[in-house]
């Protein structure tokens, strides 16, 4: 199975994977997500497209990791609803990032500095399986995670949040290092297994998408539920 994306043309396709999107609050199912991890020569590219439920795509993702150090190297993103639409590039220590908000409105461009701590929002993840030993002696992560439609970085804070004996779990969580953007930027917690290596269960935070046209900011990924079946 092949694949194509404005990053990169994928040579081969490894794993291919569907969750659902519900809400927080009733478990609703709002989205599905279908993910894919590609091989392009020595990077990686992984792309998501998420499907309302009746399969009508509501946006994609993708990301392009260089290199046997998978060091970021592309990012795009696109809400088909709103037209929001982002593209990054990052080369050494710099990156060039475009963000069009809506269909119409006017694309924004800017170079900013891309430090070794800088990471988009969906490569958190993989930041806390790199240092998962350091969280979970209960020590703090200091980032610098791209904020799209401000065209910069902020900083924020990755940290043990709480700990299950009982069903094996830790739950981490990220959010504004700065006390007043914490009361407007919602945190994203996800919880993990503690088996050798940690395993990705749950998600909880903001919607990848806009819902029905509205930014949702808590939503739920159980990364071990059976995929939705189409209606």
């Amino acid at each position: 199975m092949t694949a194509a994306t404005g990053i990169g043309r994928a040579e081969s396709v490894s794993q291919v994977s569907t969750f659902v999107v519900q809400e927080a609050e009733h478990s609703a199912p709002l989205l599905r997500i279908e993910e894919r991890h590609s091989q392009v020569g020595a990077d990686v590219v992984q792309e998501r497209r998420y499907l309302h439920l009746k399969n009508a795509v509501a946006g994609s993702e993708t990301v392009r990791l260089r290199g046997a150090a998978q060091q970021l190297a592309a990012y795009e993103f696109e809400d088909l609803g709103s037209g929001e639409r982002v593209e990054l590039k990052v080369d050494g220590d710099k990156a060039t990032a475009q963000y069009r908000p809506a269909k119409d409105a006017e694309v924004k461009s800017k170079e900013l500095p891309w430090g070794p701590n800088a990471v988009t929002g969906n490569l958190l993840p993989a930041l806390i399986t790199k240092q998962w030993a350091t969280l979970d002696a209960g020590k703090t992560i200091d980032c610098d995670l791209f904020v799209p439609f401000r065209l910069e970085t902020i900083g924020f804070r990755v940290q043990r949040t709480a700990k299950s004996d009982s069903d094996k779990t830790v739950t981490i969580t990220a959010d504004a290092s700065n006390w007043l953007i914490r009361q407007f930027a919602p945190a994203i917690h996800f919880v993990y297994s503690t088996e050798t290596p940690p395993r990705l269960l749950r998600y909880q935070g903001p919607a990848p998408v806009k819902i029905d046209g509205e930014t949702v900011n808590s939503v739920v990924i159980d990364f071990r539920t059976s995929p939705l079946a189409a209606r």
